[in-house]
């Protein structure tokens, strides 16, 4: 079945045979069509606006809704803290707080429906909602 060729060395020398390049070409194509499926984005931005099409700022005593494809600045005072909700591009984030904690800001932007940023100390809740949330991944 195995020819060996080097008796002196003791190498086995393998013959690639035309089935052989045939299967390793599949498994090359296979991988990279797997991986160009992984970076190939799902949507696009205008796509993401349509689905999650409006933000909704929750305070203690009010709640302020905007569109999400609308760019805007709001101040939002709450609890003696205040602070400043950038919409843009279609996404969310807090940009500047005089809370304590400034864990709002390290939030980051957030862009999909059902997202949220929370700031305690000012007790205002920042969510995206939309026609239909988005699933990070699905277990089970």
């Amino acid at each position: 079945m195995f020819r060996h060729t080097d008796t002196q060395q003791g190498n086995l020398h393998f013959p690639l045979r035309r089935g052989d390049i045939v299967v390793y070409l599949c498994i090359l194509l296979l991988c990279l069509l797997s991986a160009a499926i992984m970076y190939v984005p799902r949507s696009t931005r205008s796509d993401k606006a349509e689905m999650a099409d409006t933000v909704k700022i929750h305070c203690a005593d009010t709640e302020y809704m905007y569109a999400l494809s609308e760019n805007r600045i709001a101040q939002v005072t709450s609890a003696g803290y205040t602070l400043s909700i950038f919409i843009q591009d279609g996404a969310v984030w807090v940009d500047d707080a005089d809370c304590p904690d400034h864990i709002c800001i390290a939030s980051g932007k957030i862009s999909r429906s059902g997202s949220v940023i929370v700031c305690l100390p000012a007790g205002v809740i920042i969510t995206i909602e939309g026609k239909e949330a988005e699933v990070d991944a699905i277990l089970g």
